[in-house]
């Protein structure tokens, strides 16, 4: 099973090759409010991670229970997971899943793998990976890049 959450479609992106190339089964979380970039956005994404405010989740979670294989994906939001995936992380048992995190950025994932690992509880954490958010020129290259990585686990 593939689990993401995206803003501007790069995590989508990924998670969505990811399932076509494992034919496994994807769920997109979604936040109740919900979240647009703009400048007050990151400011208060800023704020929220520093106090430790969540957004709250829409939709019923996906039973863990039923893979073996989870693959959990995030942008990064100023060096760590976006805010929802910590809402998603903070409500999931892993129950000693093998859970494979991967990350989206626009520059470096900064404490993504640290933060992800302290919070996702009772995983079995897997061979972790990240992207940078390119142009489409780029394309082949971040599906090799996947292809390489999907390959070695």
């Amino acid at each position: 099973m593939i689990v993401y959450y995206s803003l501007t479609q790069h995590t989508q992106d990924i998670a969505n090759q990811i399932a076509k190339l494992t034919n496994a089964d994807i769920y997109r979380i979604q936040t109740e409010e919900e979240l647009k970039p703009s400048l007050s956005f990151y400011s208060r994404v800023k704020k929220d991670l520093k106090n430790k405010t969540y957004p709250a989740l829409k939709g019923q979670m996906p039973n863990v229970d039923d893979y073996d294989i989870i693959f959990v994906g995030s942008p990064v939001w100023w060096y760590t997971m976006a805010t929802p995936m910590y809402s998603f992380l903070g409500q999931t048992d892993f129950k000693g899943k093998k859970v494979i995190p991967f990350s989206t950025q626009g520059s470096n994932p900064g404490n993504f793998l640290q933060d992800f690992n302290a919070n996702a509880k009772n995983a079995k954490i897997g061979t972790y990976a990240n992207f940078n958010n390119v142009s489409a020129k780029y394309n082949e290259a971040v599906h090799n890049k996947i292809v390489h990585w999907l390959n070695s686990l």
